[in-house]
């Protein structure tokens, strides 16, 4: 009779624990790239060279509940929302493409990634000329 309810006792506790959703831990992530992937999670700024004043920003947004929305500022001004994701391979992931002209002065990309829990991330991108 102890064994049976020792066993219940810890069947109990195990499955009460199994309630959280693993991916509940983890909210959205946005890393800028340059070339064709991401090569370091710190790549949050670059120089142009003299006479340049264009620039594609490149980011990998993803999301382990799924993206919700993806917002896109320039200077602290609204850019674009991106919020359809059904066109992506999965939709915990999308690689963003945002090319950036007109850059005379010091230009900040900020990229506000939410995922379908509602939580936010945000990163911002510096070009410096």
């Amino acid at each position: 009779m102890k064994k049976i309810l020792f066993l219940s006792l810890c069947l109990f506790a195990f499955l009460s624990c199994q309630k959280d959703d693993f991916f509940e831990r983890f909210g959205p992530e946005v890393l800028f790239y340059q070339y064709d992937d991401v090569e370091t999670a710190d790549f949050i700024s670059i120089t142009l060279p003299a006479g340049t004043s264009s620039y594609t920003v490149k980011a990998r947004v993803s999301a382990p509940n799924k993206l919700a929305q993806i917002d896109i500022y320039r200077n602290d001004s609204p850019v674009r929302s991106i919020t359809d994701f059904s066109q992506e391979v999965k939709e915990t992931e999308y690689f963003l493409s945002e090319e950036v002209t007109n850059i005379t002065a010091v230009t900040k990309i900020k990229v506000i990634a939410t995922d379908k829990n509602g939580k936010k991330y945000e990163k911002t991108f510096t070009i410096n000329v």
